[in-house]
């Protein structure tokens, strides 16, 4: 009967353990096939600034915003792993702006650079290393490592 009941808060336990981790999406590809299946969730969103539907996207763990008007971006979280101070996280980012403020920042700065499909930081004296993929629209693929 132990073993049963033992068995059983395991299977529970085990349950709830690998929905959890199903939340927390790190993986590139499957980020970018969010966006790519719900494109037109996340622009209809970002339109009229009703985020509730990308909100209740299987993925999406949090949204914040930051900055008004052409400065505006909003960050659709979508998980991470590390602890501070050697933590990583990954998403989904909207800049209005987008391509200029790119442009801008490989322009001015030498720890910023084209990498492949996207644009890269490398801190300079640390290792901060942050990355920003194109997914058109305003929306980025992004990872940021600290």
């Amino acid at each position: 009967m132990k073993t049963r009941i033992l068995s059983f808060v395991l299977s529970i336990l085990l349950i709830f353990s690998l929905t959890g981790c199903s939340w927390n999406l790190t993986s590139k590809k499957k980020i970018i096939d969010l966006y790519r299946k719900n494109e037109s969730t996340f622009i209809s969103a970002v339109g009229s600034g009703d985020l509730t539907t990308v909100k209740k996207l299987r993925g999406i763990r949090e949204i914040s915003t930051r900055g008004e008007g052409e400065d505006a971006e909003i960050e659709f979280y979508c998980g991470g792993t590390g602890l501070v101070p050697s933590s990583s996280y990954y998403g989904i980012l909207y800049i209005e702006k987008a391509d200029t403020v790119f442009l801008q920042l490989i322009d001015s700065s030498s720890e910023w650079f084209a990498d492949g499909d996207g644009y890269r930081y490398k801190q300079a004296d640390g290792d901060n290393d942050f990355y920003y993929e194109p997914l058109g629209n305003g929306f980025f693929y992004y990872e940021e490592h600290y």
